[in-house]
């Protein structure tokens, strides 16, 4: 994992370029929406924008690559972020959750308490950045 603020890259939205700071990457299990087992994944937080026109999103890959092709994308955007612990509907243990205002959950683990606390600080800093 690494803090990458002086990395940037640019996105093409339209015949706009907008930079893409990212802010934070590294190593997460995700659990699985259907088969509930739980996958390393290398995620990629990443804001475009300033001020109301912030686009927050956290995306993820199987390696780390962030070249290729992501296995998903998180949109921050009205989205929220908690420390549950232990879930009430699988009795495992999760470091903390995304819902995204669609009520799609993702439940995420880091591999110590040290990148557990700093990946909830960065993500709930990417949510924030939204209600700005």
């Amino acid at each position: 994992k690494k803090m990458a603020d002086d990395i940037r890259k640019n996105e093409t939205w339209g015949d706009l370029e907008v930079p893409s700071d990212v802010f934070y990457e590294g190593w997460l299990s995700k659990q699985g929406h259907f088969m509930k087992n739980w996958k390393d994944r290398y995620f990629v937080l990443e804001c475009n924008g300033t001020g109301a026109h912030t686009n927050c999103k956290l995306s993820y890959f199987k390696t780390d690559d962030k070249l290729s092709i992501p296995s998903g994308v998180i949109a921050l955007h009205d989205s929220s972020v908690s420390m549950p612990g232990v879930t009430e509907t699988s009795n495992d243990w999760v470091d903390f959750t995304i819902q995204t205002p669609s009520g799609k959950i993702y439940p995420l683990r880091a591999k110590t308490e040290e990148d557990r606390q700093k990946w909830y600080e960065m993500i709930s800093a990417g949510v924030a950045r939204h209600e700005k």
